[in-house]
């Protein structure tokens, strides 16, 4: 996943129709902020109503600004969580004398714990653009 995006972080205007970020640069430099998506409620949202459409509009706004300013901090925290179930296997392997194979089977039997790390990777990795 590419970081060529506008700078973070990406804010929302009270209406529900437009996503704003920091300016970059562009022909009308006053501006301090710069529109980077318009929230559309075309199509299907139209036949809900006025007032469902407006609120489901507003309610996709708000998702992709929260999503979009989380994400890294989503993909660190995702990091820190496989290494620090590495680090338990290791530990389990080295500390307690286990063989690889052993260690896995001690670490998957954990409740806690039970595909823990597989899901974590999983998540990290769909994250990260790579799935």
């Amino acid at each position: 996943m590419s970081d060529k995006h506008t700078p973070l972080p990406w804010t929302e205007d009270q209406d529900g129709h437009y996503i704003w970020a920091e300016s970059i640069g562009s022909c009308n430099l006053e501006m301090t902020k710069h529109m980077v998506a318009e929230i559309r409620g075309w199509g299907h949202l139209r036949y809900l109503g006025e007032d469902i459409a407006v609120d489901i509009q507003k309610a996709n706004q708000e998702l992709i600004v929260r999503a979009v300013n989380n994400h890294r901090k989503l993909v660190e925290r995702l990091s820190e969580m496989t290494e620090a179930m590495a680090a338990l296997m290791r530990a389990l392997v080295e500390e307690k004398g286990f063989s690889a194979e052993a260690g896995l089977r001690v670490f998957n039997s954990l409740e806690e714990y039970d595909g823990c790390g597989v899901r974590a990777q999983q998540a990290l990795s769909a994250a990260k653009g790579e799935s």
